[in-house]
């Protein structure tokens, strides 16, 4: 009898939304996003994040932190389009976005086969920083390349070489060089 009660108990907690207000509700739903995520439910995580939105009740601070964690959670998926338009949606409720966030769209963008939109965004994560990442200098290159902007990409390969001296990058740019048919910086 004493587990039947308790099950009783969990199950009418469970079903509690109903009864509450917005701002309850819309909180009851964050919490449970983190109870899904911590089972790994992805989905049930997201669903939960938008409808603490879907209640238009929450603090601009608390949506912009839901979409965030949406456009994550998508971005573990690869679901490329919804990645961008949950980032989009967070760029909109914060005043100066993250260099982060920028980099991450260029991702998707990148990932999307959309050049274009791609480089704008991870040229503003690195101009967005004094210290790009890494990442965010190779996704640079990486889009100036498949754009075969090889002029465009040589800045970038000699920051990654500054920033980052490896022995990929001055192959990279000796093959780069060559592209360019400047054969003695090549050599």
């Amino acid at each position: 009898p004493h587990q039947s009660v308790r099950r009783r108990r969990v199950g009418a907690a469970h079903a509690a939304p109903g009864r509450l207000n917005e701002l309850e509700r819309a909180k009851y739903h964050q919490v449970y996003a983190h109870v899904s995520y911590g089972k790994k439910d992805m989905k049930g995580a997201r669903e939960h994040l938008q409808a603490a939105l879907a209640e238009n009740i929450l603090e601009a601070e608390e949506q912009a932190q839901a979409h965030f964690q949406i456009a994550q959670l998508y971005l573990q998926e690869e679901r490329w389009e919804e990645v961008v338009t949950e980032l989009e949606a967070w760029f909109q409720l914060l005043e100066q976005p993250p260099a982060h966030g920028y980099y991450l769209i260029a991702l998707a963008y990148y990932q999307m086969q959309e050049m274009e939109a791609a480089v704008g965004s991870a040229q503003k994560a690195i101009d967005a920083t004094d210290q790009p990442q890494e990442s965010w200098l190779q996704l640079l290159l990486a889009i100036l390349l498949t754009k075969r902007e090889y002029k465009e990409a040589e800045p970038i390969l000699l920051q990654l070489l500054t920033r980052y001296p490896r022995k990929v990058y001055w192959i990279q740019l000796s093959t780069l060089y060559g592209a360019l048919e400047d054969y003695d910086r090549a050599l």
